[in-house]
């Protein structure tokens, strides 16, 4: 048995899903907003030896002129694992915090943005990392055409042995 359940709160005003502020109303623009956000998840198997399975989390989304900007924080226990590298079936306790930034600096055209990221898992040494990742984002065509690049950085908790650095280019054309 799955069961999850999501509640959202904007009390000041919509913030909505995206952290980009390209497609927010003018006047909103002009006013701070600030959204609350909570997530469970219960995996249940009635007839196996199976533990109950849970995660938990919540994020903090702001946004405010040219600037969004959202905390997220994630726990996990006992919850399946979903990742190519691990065997099928496999549950592991688990916590992360991300928090990301995107700032318009060009509106509508050029938008930088920026992402810590902690992960723990700590029956995995390779899935105990800080990454922090930098891109750039043109958008042409009232935003019909997106330009991406981003680059990303592991720093595993291990040392220096594992490299996981990345560098993203992407070209997305929107209907």
């Amino acid at each position: 048995v799955l069961l999850t359940a999501r509640g959202a709160l904007e009390p000041l005003g919509p913030v909505g899903r995206s952290i980009s502020t390209l497609a927010d109303d003018s006047y909103w623009r002009r006013r701070a907003r600030v959204a609350f956000n909570v997530s469970l998840l219960l995996d249940w198997a009635p007839r196996s030896d199976l533990p109950l399975g849970f995660a938990v989390g919540g994020d903090l989304p702001f946004k405010y002129g040219p600037l969004g900007l959202v905390v997220e924080y994630l726990y996990a226990r006992s919850a399946p694992f979903e990742d190519p590298t691990m065997p099928p079936g496999l549950r592991a306790d688990r916590q992360g915090l991300w928090t990301q930034a995107a700032l318009l600096v060009w509106r509508p055209y050029l938008e930088l943005s920026g992402r810590y990221e902690w992960f723990d898992v700590p029956s995995d040494e390779r899935q105990r990392f800080h990454a922090l990742t930098a891109g750039l984002t043109g958008y042409l065509f009232q935003d019909r055409v997106k330009v991406q690049a981003a680059y990303g950085r592991k720093l595993h908790y291990g040392g220096p042995a594992l490299r996981d650095d990345y560098l993203l280019l992407l070209l997305q054309f929107v209907e």
